[in-house]
């Protein structure tokens, strides 16, 4: 996995010239959208933001929770933003939860924007907000 700059693929959110893209292309291990040879989702990574672009599912949960845990963070707060994030499903929901918590662990909070209300009602129905509580900003309907 390498991360590398271009400020034509970020979310217009970010601005920063901090900002990079994390790459594994050469993981044969990523699943692509069929024909495209691009990965379901795309992870951006701008001073202390995630941004999560695509479909995060069941099939990418394994890749998202790598991405996550390898994402230098620090600070006292990390942003999720997930305003460009197609669709976000069980497994990515729990793949999110377990990844606050470790951020948890670590002192550090975690709060999540641009989350669609579906995401937002799976989360407190599957009581991930239990297992780790993160602050929600900016739903989107």
């Amino acid at each position: 996995m390498r991360a590398h700059g271009s400020l034509s693929d970020i979310p217009p959110a970010g601005t920063s010239d901090h900002i990079c893209r994390v790459d594994d292309a050469e993981d044969p291990a990523v699943d692509r959208a069929p024909g495209s040879g691009v990965p379901p989702f795309q992870v951006f990574l701008d001073e202390g933001r995630v941004v999560l672009a695509g479909t995060i599912d069941t099939f990418g949960a394994d890749r998202l929770a790598r991405v996550l845990t390898s994402s230098p963070v620090d600070g006292r707060v990390v942003v999720l933003d997930l305003g460009r994030a197609d669709f976000v499903d069980v497994a990515g929901a729990r793949t999110i939860a377990r990844w606050a918590r470790e951020l948890g662990a670590r002192s550090i909070e975690l709060e999540v924007r641009g989350a669609s209300a579906l995401l937002r009602r799976m989360w407190h129905s599957l009581a991930l907000d239990r297992l780790a509580p993160v602050r929600f900003a900016a739903a989107v309907a």
